[in-house]
């Protein structure tokens, strides 16, 4: 979970958060 939400921190950095969020639901 932890890698994950780095992940997202990451996408998050160049697209919306909006999208990062969609991004964990789908995975």
């Amino acid at each position: 979970k932890e890698l994950r939400r780095g992940y997202v921190a990451g996408d998050t950095k160049v697209n919306p958060p909006k999208g990062a969020a969609d991004f964990t639901a789908q995975v």
